[in-house]
């Protein structure tokens, strides 16, 4: 009976040899694929070097790159130059990037000069030739919208648009829309390109206009702070939901803002981004809705998610 007991021992000790000489043989060949699994790496790369202006969109990022076990990588131009975001992007595209989030600053200049080749790109404002996906709200809609509560609230002669990247085509899309709505209703428009407070207002006060719409958060957030203590001041129509522009809005330096859910729209373009790496279906693609906020609107319920994502 001992004799048996220590046959079996031996033959477990034989067998756990046994596997030990396989799985050493075997390492080498299966290592390298485990090593290789590194975490998926996205860059987003941004126009906008004030993240104040898009850090809704930034935390739907992030908290989408930890859900989905994604890196982060946020890059963006030091100036709104196209050239300098085209070098940053072929930098990432070399460094061998898993995925491109990308808020061009000209996205006419980024269609006609880069290729993206096989990297999924995922673009926030407009479809760009090569993007796998597009997150973004209806520019036209946009335009339309602001210029008709604009004249609804108020029937002017003279309406400053202004636009800090009117050579985007998706800025380009709202500008037309808007300008159709007003010069329907016979009022007079003019359009101001760039982000210097001084010459937009000169050029307000030669117009004569009553109301500015701007057409992008920077410009919104622009025109906001250069009439913040003024006490006359047009009426400001702007876009965006950062927490400076709610601001304003509640106070009553803005009369009305487009918004639409940009923490929801920073969170889909991770998703979209990281599903054809990560081999997974993913359908999310469109227009974001839009809606228009006043002041006095900003505590209701749907606009709290708007306006305050992370609390709501």
């Amino acid at each position: 009976m001992k004799r048996r007991r220590n046959s079996v021992l031996q033959l477990c000790v034989l067998c756990v040899l046994g596997a030990a000489v396989i799985f050493t043989l075997v390492l080498p060949h299966i290592s390298p694929y485990f090593h290789s699994r590194e975490p998926m790496e996205i860059s987003a790369i941004m126009r906008d070097s004030d993240s104040k202006i898009w850090s809704d969109m930034r935390s739907g990022m992030e908290q989408a790159a930890s859900d989905l076990g994604v890196e982060l990588r946020f890059l963006v131009p030091s100036s709104g130059n196209p050239k300098e975001q085209e070098d940053l992007i072929c930098k990432e595209m070399e460094r061998g990037t898993d995925g491109i989030i990308l808020t061009p600053v000209d996205s006419t200049y980024i269609e006609k000069n880069l290729n993206f080749g096989a990297i999924p790109v995922v673009s926030l404002e407009i479809p760009l030739s090569g993007s796998w996906k597009t997150v973004s709200p209806d520019n036209e809609q946009i335009g339309k919208q602001l210029a008709e509560f604009a004249v609804q609230e108020k029937k002017v002669d003279a309406v400053l648009l202004v636009s800090s990247y009117p050579k985007n085509q998706g800025m380009a899309q709202r500008i037309e829309a808007a300008q159709q709505v007003l010069h329907e209703e016979g009022v007079q428009t003019r359009l101001c390109r760039g982000n210097l407070s001084i010459p937009m207002r000169e050029m307000a006060e030669e117009m004569g206009a009553e109301q500015i719409i701007a057409l992008d958060s920077k410009a919104t957030l622009m025109v906001a702070d250069a009439y913040a203590s003024s006490t006359h001041r047009p009426l400001i129509y702007g876009v965006g939901s950062s927490r400076e522009i709610t601001t304003h809005l509640e106070k009553g330096v803005i009369s009305a803002v487009a918004a639409w859910r940009e923490y929801a729209a920073g969170y889909m373009a991770v998703e979209c981004a990281a599903a054809p790496v990560q081999r997974k279906e993913n359908d999310a693609e469109g227009a974001l809705k839009v809606s228009i906020i006043k002041g006095d609107e900003i505590y209701e319920p749907e606009n709290q998610k708007l306006l305050f994502p992370v609390i709501s």
